[in-house]
């Protein structure tokens, strides 16, 4: 149908446009002079407007913005064929992004991949980030430094001192609390990477600036009467293994115990222990000066240090001083002490001994400035040097004057028997016993005897017999023994101005006759 004023109405007699299906309020279709279309609506303010709600079956692309529409029943649902939401928005649903079955409770939530928990307005599973601002119940953003302070029905942008926090800190100090509620800065102080304690130039990662003679300390427990351990240890080369230790502490009821390289049943040991020194305090790396092998060889001085001893050994370059700073020859001992500089020589072996080889001082039995050789095993001094060249040799010697020696050589004399010898040879015996024997076999009782009738008096022994006598030289007949005037028992003879003379013959009479003198004609 045609009405006067062009418009077409199809079902109507008044159509609201210019071409309209159906009559009444929410006619089917209408077109509108301003090319409006409206489906169910006589009065479209839109290219395309619906009165109800619309469905598509298939996909709708808007070039544009995609609104909602005023008006309390407005809304937006987006369902797939299970009628799980996707986006969806209304009175009842809130705003939703989430695939799962809505229903009337839901009203007023928002979701984000997650379903709705009941008493959480606004619900997301995963990260946010927020690159605007944030409002508070005051509608307000906050200022500079200022956190968020719940206030049981929202939240409120609030100053740390507000809550019980506050105070004031300097740049690259790590704060502490200074009081209960207040912060401050501390003694940690960060500069690229490094801390720095007591410094605000820390060159290393820990560095530490301290006026007390300790700067750092390490223990395990601070418990009262404990054993206490510290650990310094090196990141072993395989990840896998164990650390390597460098050091270890343990402080005991009696003693203190430092290890170094090992001693922890839990980590690595040293394979190698090495000493450094430079010549000056401006020297890298240094000089190697002592070397630990993993055999427990030692090696000391630059010359030998890299050289393997063996385990067990000590190789030492230079000189050795023992008790004094400035040794002179491979090995120096030195000491005050009144009994003397001592050097021990020690065998375990079953019948060995201790000896002692000492420079004797003030405290010692044999004097002072005496080189002594002392059996330590018998308590025996067996050797003593004088300054002046004098020793006593054997027996116990006990005082300077070499009492209890065997032998002395004193002044050029040498005497056995006797400290005091007067002669070039003394021969002493308190008894009857042979003070000299010369024998070519295992014979026992010849030799020259000495006799505890006096100083002089003797005999002289073949073995068979012993002829008694004077130990005198005699001028009659030259006898040097003899037990009368004429020699009748003489066992020795010595012929002196009686020599004999060209063309005479010699008959000994004793048992030995030398001639003194031998005159030639």
């Amino acid at each position: 149908m045609v009405k006067s004023n062009g418009n077409v109405g199809i079902g109507t007699t008044a159509p609201a446009g210019q071409f309209q299906v159906g009559s009444g309020a929410t006619p089917a279709f209408v077109v509108t002079t301003a090319g409006n279309i409206g489906i169910g609506t006589t009065s479209p303010g839109y290219k395309l407007e619906v009165g109800g709600t619309t469905y598509l079956n298939g996909n709708a692309s808007v070039n544009g913005t995609l609104a909602q529409l005023n008006g309390s029943g407005d809304k937006l649902l987006l369902m797939n064929s299970s009628n799980y939401s996707k986006i969806s928005t209304d009175a009842n649903w809130g705003l939703n992004f989430y695939a799962g079955p809505r229903t009337v409770s839901d009203a007023g939530y928002i979701t984000f991949n997650v379903a709705k928990i009941a008493g959480w307005k606004l619900h997301i599973s995963g990260d946010m980030r927020l690159t605007g601002a944030l409002y508070d119940v005051n509608n307000g953003v906050g200022t500079s430094g200022q956190v968020l302070s719940s206030t049981v029905t929202g939240v409120d942008w609030v100053d740390i001192s507000s809550i019980g926090i506050g105070g004031s800190g300097t740049t690259n100090y790590l704060p502490k609390f200074t009081a209960g509620t207040t912060l401050g800065n501390s003694v940690l102080y960060e500069s690229s990477g490094n801390v720095g304690i007591g410094t605000t130039s820390p060159a290393v990662a820990l560095d530490i600036v301290g006026a007390n003679a300790t700067q750092l300390r390490l223990r395990n427990t601070t418990a009262d009467a404990t054993l206490k351990n510290a650990y310094i240890q090196v990141g072993h080369y395989t990840n896998s293994q164990p650390d390597f230790l460098m050091m270890l502490g343990n402080g005991l009821s009696t003693t203190n115990i430092l290890s170094l390289g090992g001693g922890s049943s839990s980590l690595n040991s040293a394979t190698q222990i090495s000493l450094f020194t430079a010549a000056n305090n401006t020297t890298a790396t240094g000089t190697e000066r002592l070397r630990i092998g993993a055999n427990g060889g030692i090696s000391v001085g630059s010359t030998y240090v890299g050289t393997d001893p063996g385990a067990g050994s000590m190789i030492i370059s230079g000189n050795v001083g023992i008790g004094t700073t400035g040794p002179d020859r491979l090995l120096t001992l030195s000491s005050s002490s009144t009994g003397g500089t001592i050097f021990k020589l020690s065998n375990t072996d079953t019948g060995g001994a201790s000896w002692l080889v000492y420079s004797s001082g003030s405290a010692s039995a044999p004097g002072v400035g005496k080189l002594i050789i002392r059996d330590e095993t018998q308590s025996f001094n067996r050797m003593v040097f004088g300054t002046s060249g004098d020793i006593g040799l054997g027996g116990s010697i006990t005082d300077s004057g070499f009492s209890g020696a065997s032998m002395v050589i004193k002044n050029g004399n040498v005497g056995i028997g006797t400290t005091g010898p007067s002669n070039l040879l003394s021969l002493y015996s308190s008894a009857d016993s042979s003070l000299l024997r010369i024998n070519s076999n295992a014979q026992t009782t010849g030799g020259l005897y000495g006799y505890s009738g006096g100083i002089g008096s003797g005999y002289f022994s073949t073995g068979a017999e012993k002829v008694a006598g004077s130990w005198t030289a005699r001028t009659t007949a030259a006898a040097l023994w003899g037990s009368d005037a004429q020699a009748s028992s003489v066992a020795f003879a010595v012929y002196g101005n009686t020599g004999l003379t060209a063309g005479n013959t010699f008959t000994p009479t004793e048992l030995v006759s030398v001639p003194l003198r031998q005159a030639v004609s």
